[in-house]
């Protein structure tokens, strides 16, 4: 499990994908350095409408976090700004069911198919 140590202030980027088409839901724990701190910081998610950007969503950073990443999230990635200092351990992603997969491989296959009977006719 790879693990990322950041410093009490520090923006830093955790998350960093490019890719279109692929529907993922990200895990991660944050851990305070120093056990008697308490656990505190922002998550900031970047994403993208294929090539324009979205607006940046946060949200508080908590011992356990998940981020999703969308179909069109081209450009896609995860900050992590916390006030204390932190380890963060990733659980690994979630990617979307495999049947949306199969749906677009079928449609694609059939859309193939339909082109080479029409060119061949």
């Amino acid at each position: 499990m790879a693990t990322i140590a950041i410093k009490a202030g520090e923006r830093q980027r955790i998350i960093r994908k490019f890719s279109g088409s692929i529907v993922a839901t990200y895990q991660f724990s944050a851990e305070p350095v120093n056990s008697t701190d308490t656990l505190s910081g922002t998550v900031e998610v970047k994403g993208s409408r294929w090539l324009f950007s979205k607006p940046v969503e946060t949200q508080s950073l908590q011992r356990q976090n998940s981020v999703h990443k969308g179909m069109w999230d081209t450009f896609y990635s995860v900050y992590v700004v916390p006030d204390v200092d932190v380890d963060i351990s990733f659980a690994g992603s979630h990617l979307a069911p495999r049947w949306m997969y199969i749906t677009i491989a079928v449609f694609i296959l059939m859309l193939a198919v339909g082109l080479f009977i029409i060119t061949t006719s």
